[in-house]
């Protein structure tokens, strides 16, 4: 399963262009997380029929009882009662979001495997839509997005990416070096939510 770890990694890092995702707003990125997810959870399930979620089985119920009680009803009724903003849509993103928890519980062995995934995917990314890139990753050919839409987006990937750089390497002149490289580029994105 350390392959479909290293997959959720890639997957989380190419979800980041959103500018580049097909018509129905969905792209590469978000294909890859639904693909390594349903693998992850239906290889662990065969592997383990009466497999449980042990440690953060409550907040993992938590989030499913919540999408369902709350979140669930409160889309719904928005979508019906054509509230502005209201779609269908963000249901899926929830249980999306909700499978991508469990296939990183499912394959908890190989969790390390999927943050250094991100760790060194990121970057290349981000050289990669600096340099070639062109418009789809600019806002407004100022703030660096890296070919998301908002740079917001952009900064919270970077925050997440220094936690996890933070977690999983070792070696302090690397962890200084990609703190820095994350650091430069968060400036460069412009956003207010990454200085604060």
């Amino acid at each position: 399963m350390k392959f479909l770890a290293i997959a959720l990694g890639l997957s989380l890092v190419i979800t980041l262009q959103t500018s580049l995702r097909f018509a129905a707003g969905i792209g590469i990125g978000e294909i890859g997380l639904l693909l390594s997810s349903s693998l992850t959870i239906l290889l662990r399930l065969v592997a383990n029929p009466g497999w449980k979620i042990q440690g953060s089985s409550n907040y993992v119920f938590g989030f499913w009882a919540f999408l369902f009680i709350i979140l669930a009803p409160v889309t719904v009724i928005s979508f019906l009662n054509f509230l502005p903003g209201s779609s269908l849509r963000d249901l899926a993103a929830f249980v999306f979001s909700g499978m991508v928890i469990l296939a990183v519980i499912a394959n908890q062995k190989h969790l390390m495997v999927s943050c250094k995934t991100v760790i060194y995917a990121l970057p290349l990314v981000i050289v990669f839509s600096y340099f070639f890139g062109g418009a789809s990753s600019w806002y407004e050919e100022l703030r660096f997005t890296a070919g998301a839409i908002n740079p917001n987006q952009f900064a919270l990937y970077l925050i997440v990416a220094q936690l996890l750089t933070i977690i999983a390497i070792e070696r302090k002149f690397v962890l200084l070096g990609l703190n820095v490289f994350f650091l430069y580029f968060g400036l460069r994105s412009g956003s207010d939510a990454y200085l604060l």
